[in-house]
């Protein structure tokens, strides 16, 4: 099985029985970000989009997925599971380490901020509009400086 259809099996897997705020399976989300990063960004970048919410959204662990996908894919999985607690800048700096999450996470905020039906809840859909815009702006910086 190659990485891509590893990946989403796994992802698939994981994510079985969750739905988006529109009623569509979560899982949807992911193959859109991984269908963005794959022409420009190769298979892995594909993989770790696939895997991106794995981690902060279900009971797989970065251990796990290190043991099915190796050091690479474990360690861009790890940079982009935003953990509690943590403050939104410091996530993105530390996604900002990982040219794999980089590349992922500026895509999956692409996603969610122009393409994805918009949250119903006005208060979130509010917060959502103010950070995201500055997310795309510091990302697409480190990007452009690497």
């Amino acid at each position: 099985m190659n990485l891509f259809t590893k990946a989403l099996v796994f992802a698939a897997h994981a994510h079985d029985g969750q739905l988006s705020d529109d009623g569509t399976p979560y899982i949807l989300h992911p193959i859109a970000v991984a269908e963005m990063v794959m022409a420009k960004h190769g298979e892995e970048a594909a993989a770790v989009a696939l895997l991106h919410d794995t981690v902060e959204d279900t009971d797989v662990s970065v251990q796990w997925v290190t043991g099915v996908f190796g050091e690479r894919i474990g360690d861009a999985v790890r940079c982009i599971t935003h953990t509690p607690g943590e403050p939104y800048m410091d996530y993105l700096e530390r996604v900002a380490t990982n040219h794999l999450a980089l590349v992922v996470k500026l895509m999956d905020v692409y996603h969610n901020h122009f393409i994805r039906p918009p949250v119903a809840d006005p208060k979130r859909r509010a917060r959502l509009d103010a950070k995201y815009p500055a997310a795309i702006d510091f990302l697409e910086g480190r990007l452009s400086s690497n």
